[in-house]
């Protein structure tokens, strides 16, 4: 006995059937010249057009998928064919059981009053699975199953203790199974395109664990039960991660890590919706020390308002994205340093010293700004003479 192939969801569908058909001028000649002969009269195909009045042409199709899970056929005479098939209920080309569905489809065109015999019910089905054996006597096992759909599952072990190992689909998806005769779970999924998905659970409720993208190199991380998988974490090449949150489908990126060569590791930190995702904060860690940079503004526009240097100390940015300059610096010992200008006419116009002292710089055409009076704490001015 063999497994119940159900929880596989091996569901019968339309397939690819025999019937009357219409043979172009194209599509005989393509038969002659495969050497194709109408295999009970042994004559070359004509177009149907070219056929005696009442004459048509029945295609029976094979009985195994060919190796790119389609299926070829034999062209008959249709009427020659339900002579020959109406009582040997079989197909002359190789003397094996014709389709129900297709012994039919002939006696209801050239002997609609008869009646059906008992033993056509037990003709072969095209709308069920074809058993392929492997060996013989006690020996003998089913190796494949092939489907009508396209669909063929592979199965390994000895007489009476096959089980699935793999199920491949006429668009080249390929599915892996492991586990026992009766027990086969599924346990990776790879797609033509490359892309491969892994699961893990029991029968049933296997579930995506980690998604291989067609590169090789990407990697998803997925965490939840069958059907809520939620992507949590992606590697992509170059040393770069990045980390999601939220449910199934609205999965928004919330941090992403690089890591370069020279050991610096540089984190960005994100916030918003999926699809919305704006920078908020940056960290760069190396042999220095921690650098943090602060952003403001929607996805896309977000510009740099702070940043923390390894030093401690704090400089605020001010201006559009990309075009931002330091307007404040804040340091460690207490000193407050403003600026104004950018790029290379950017300088210092006032430093606050922690005592409350204030000196107060002027521009000069050229070379660094020149300190032109100080302030006390106690409000004292002192000019000082740079002549």
């Amino acid at each position: 006995m063999l497994p119940n192939f159900r929880a596989l969801a091996l569901h019968p569908r339309d397939a690819p059937t025999g019937e009357f058909v219409t043979l172009s001028r194209e599509q005989a000649d393509e038969l002659n010249d495969s050497r194709e002969v109408e295999p009970i009269s042994h004559e070359e195909f004509v177009p149907s057009r070219e056929l005696p009045d009442g004459s048509e042409y029945f295609r029976v199709r094979n009985w195994l998928q060919k190796a790119d899970h389609t299926y070829a056929y034999k062209y008959y005479d249709a009427e020659s064919l339900w002579r020959w098939t109406k009582t040997t209920r079989t197909v002359p080309h190789n003397r094996q059981p014709i389709w129900k569905e297709d012994w039919m489809d002939l006696m209801q065109r050239y002997d609609p009053g008869m009646d059906v015999p008992a033993e056509v019910h037990s003709l072969p089905s095209l709308n069920k699975a074809v058993p392929v054996h492997e060996g013989a006597g006690d020996q003998r096992r089913v190796v494949r199953f092939e489907y009508p759909t396209g669909e063929q599952l592979f199965l390994e072990g000895g007489q009476g203790q096959e089980r699935v190992v793999r199920r491949e689909f006429s668009n080249g998806l390929v599915e892996f199974y492991e586990g026992s005769r009766f027990e086969p779970r599924l346990v990776r999924r790879k797609f033509s395109s490359g892309k491969v998905e892994f699961f893990e659970g029991p029968r049933g409720e296997e579930r995506r664990v980690r998604i291989l993208m067609p590169d090789n190199e990407t990697v998803a991380t997925l965490k939840g039960p069958k059907g809520e998988e939620h992507k949590v974490r992606v590697d992509l090449p170059n040393n770069i991660t990045q980390y999601f949150q939220g449910p199934r489908g609205q999965e928004r990126v919330t941090a992403q890590e690089r890591r370069l060569d020279d050991g610096t590791v540089i984190w960005s930190y994100h916030d918003g919706p999926r699809g919305e995702e704006r920078l908020v904060r940056v960290t760069e860690t190396n042999n220095s020390g921690v650098r943090i940079l602060g952003y403001d503004g929607p996805k896309g526009e977000e510009r740099k308002v702070l940043a923390i240097l390894t030093t401690g100390s704090v400089v605020i940015y001010e201006g559009p994205r990309k075009q931002e300059v330091p307007v404040r610096t804040m340091y460690r010992d207490g000193h407050v340093a403003y600026h104004t200008g950018q790029g290379t006419d950017l300088r210092t116009t006032r430093f606050v010293r922690a005592d409350g002292e204030v000196r107060y710089y002027e521009r000069v055409e050229s070379g660094e700004p020149r300190l032109a009076r100080i302030v006390s704490p106690e409000g004292e001015v002192t000019i000082i003479n740079n002549q």
